[in-house]
Formats: C-alpha cells, sequence, structure tokens
C-alpha cells in the first residue's frame, strides 16, 4: 500500500512538473506585455502589441528597439498618412452614448465637424442634450475647398 501511494504522489508531481514546463514554454513563445506611457502622436492612443486591429498598435520587435526621444506613428496611423489608406473604426451605441452623457455633465468646449456638402445630415441631430446650455461650441466644416463660390 505504501509504494502505491508513493508511486502517486510520485506521478502526481510529475504532471505538475510537465504542466510548468509547458506554461514556460507558452510564455517564451508570446512576447511579454509591454505598456508605454507615450501614446502615438497622430491619433493618440496609448502604444500596445497585442491587436494589431486596435489605434495604438506597434510590432514588439519595433516597440523594443524603438528610441522614445523619437516620434513614433501606430501602424494605423502610419498607413494613413503614407498610402491614403484608412481603416473603418466603430464604436457601439452603446458606448458611443456613455461617452456622450459624460460630455453633457461637464461645462467643456464642443468641436464639431460637418460635411459642408451634406450639412443636414452629418449635423448631429441631438447637439443641445450632447453639450449643456452655456457650453461654447465650434462648428467645423469640411470640404469646404471643393463647394461653390
Amino acid at each position: 500500500v505504501v509504494s502505491t501511494q508513493s508511486t502517486g504522489k510520485q506521478a502526481k508531481k510529475e504532471e505538475i512538473q510537465l504542466e510548468k514546463e509547458e506554461k514556460r514554454k507558452k510564455a517564451a513563445a508570446v512576447p511579454p506585455l509591454v505598456t508605454f506611457k507615450l501614446s502615438c502622436p497622430g491619433c493618440g492612443a496609448k502604444y500596445q502589441h497585442q491587436n494589431p486591429e486596435r489605434a495604438g498598435y506597434l510590432e514588439y520587435t519595433t516597440m523594443m528597439n524603438w528610441d522614445a526621444s523619437s516620434s513614433l506613428p501606430c501602424d494605423r496611423c502610419e498607413k494613413v498618412s503614407d498610402s491614403e489608406h484608412h481603416q473603418m473604426y466603430s464604436i457601439s451605441e452603446k458606448r458611443f452614448s456613455n461617452l456622450l452623457q459624460k460630455i453633457s455633465q461637464k461645462r467643456a468646449l464642443g468641436v464639431v465637424v460637418c460635411d459642408i456638402l451634406s450639412f443636414p445630415s452629418s449635423l448631429p441631430p441631438n447637439l443641445p442634450n450632447i453639450y449643456p446650455a452655456g457650453s461654447p461650441i465650434i462648428l467645423c466644416l469640411n470640404k469646404c475647398d471643393v463647394s461653390c463660390d
């Protein structure tokens, strides 16, 4: 009975050791999460290397070899500036509403960007609900260069 118990304990120790070794191998294969307090000069997102679809993405090797004293745009901003390539970005309606609700609770400067060629449809219909009364608003019109004189 004693030898069976010691064999079982030994097998359990070996199993635990194998699990630890597998975890070490997995950890070595995935680069560690690196976070920077710095952010992209183009979009303002904090740098990250986990998700290429999110703003602020830089490859792990780029992050490790980068001299933080120089300006470096994230991959998304680099694509936009180099090749006029853009990436659609969307947030859920609930998150957008939550962001607007936070704005409406504070006195803040509002900047509204509208397309002059489709002004009625680009002006937010709930603008008075977004910015509290008395808050200053700057209205920016886009595409003025292509409108008629």
